[in-house]
């Protein structure tokens, strides 16, 4: 699903409002997926965002253990580790 991502945390701190603002949304495809974690020793399901360029370069981490907390008509919230 191709989802624009703008980041509301990092490492669990909120972000400022006056600072999202400004960012530009990262645009990819989202996909979700259960693998298995070994540092965790369990299945999770993770969300990730594909099809960004180069490659190489991870703009957002993926987002671990992943649960959807709302959603709506216009879009929807991702939370997790």
């Amino acid at each position: 699903m191709r989802t624009r991502v703008v980041r509301m945390r990092k490492r669990g701190v909120p972000l400022d409002r006056r600072y999202l603002a400004r960012e530009p949304a990262i645009v990819g495809d989202l996909l979700v997926e259960e693998i298995r974690d070994a540092e965790l020793g369990r299945t999770i399901r993770q969300a990730r965002l594909s099809g960004l360029l180069p490659k190489d370069v991870q703009v957002v981490p993926p987002l671990r253990c992943a649960e959807l907390f709302w959603m709506g008509p216009d879009g929807f919230v991702l939370g997790g580790l």
